[in-house]
């Protein structure tokens, strides 16, 4: 019992990286998208860049 769930653990925990990770260059993508569209428009002080 213990070894099936340390198993759906394991495997949800590989599918949630995939899908972090994703998602993080979705994002990315998107804000930079979102980025340019500001500074084209010359509003450059309201982008603010998180570390």
């Amino acid at each position: 019992m213990l070894l099936i769930f340390r198993k759906s653990l394991a495997v949800l925990g590989i599918n949630q990286l995939g899908t972090f990770i994703f998602s993080k260059n979705y994002l990315s993508t998107m804000l930079n998208i979102l980025g340019f569209m500001r500074t084209s428009q010359g509003s450059k002080t309201s982008i603010k860049r998180k570390n």
